[in-house]
């Protein structure tokens, strides 16, 4: 679970995913300390070419103020019908390709990678049955209708629970980036 003493610059590829991170976060009472990276308008991949664009600079910003501040980085980009394993290695191309580092375990900078979109993690989380294939933002309303108020929270709980059986593999991985923001 995120540390609540933490602030957080919070990058995502769309307003949905913006909505669930901020419910995540208030749950870890860090809502007050992150800065969101506005998203872009558009769509055919917009959002995901925001992301990796954006992703060195905010490394860098993290990384300038990570030595004297308790900083960290939340990245949420959707696998698409990539693997998760896949974005996160585009994401390490994108900081190779500006002379940066990669990513060190050590630090604060969390990168969750939802399969095939956020949507997926909402249904998953709202205890639906679902899969890592089929796009099911059409069936998400942002209104505030079910799943949606409480996937962030589920979120939270998922991230303090032991794994079982069943859960999505994305899922499993994010508790692992989790870890990063203690």
């Amino acid at each position: 679970m995120a540390a609540p003493d933490l602030r957080l610059v919070v990058l995502c590829e769309d307003t949905a995913t913006h909505a669930f991170v901020r419910r995540w976060l208030n749950v870890a009472g860090v809502r007050h300390r992150a800065r969101e990276v506005p998203v872009p308008g558009g769509s055919g991949g917009a959002g995901e070419r925001h992301v990796k664009s954006r992703y060195p600079a905010e490394v860098q910003y993290y990384r300038r103020k990570a030595n004297h501040q308790r900083v960290g980085l939340v990245v949420v980009i959707d696998a698409d019908m990539e693997t998760v394993q896949r974005r996160q290695q585009e994401l390490d191309a994108e900081l190779a390709a500006q002379g940066l580092a990669a990513r060190e375990t050590a630090e604060r900078i969390a990168v969750f990678v939802p399969r095939r979109n956020i949507e997926t993690w909402i249904r998953a989380l709202a205890g639906d049955v679902v899969d890592e294939t089929t796009d099911y933002k059409p069936t998400i309303r942002l209104d505030g209708g079910r799943p949606y108020p409480r996937a962030g929270e589920g979120f939270a709980s998922f991230l303090r629970r032991a794994p079982r059986p069943g859960d999505l593999p994305s899922l499993v991985d994010a508790r692992a980036e989790d870890g990063h923001l203690v």
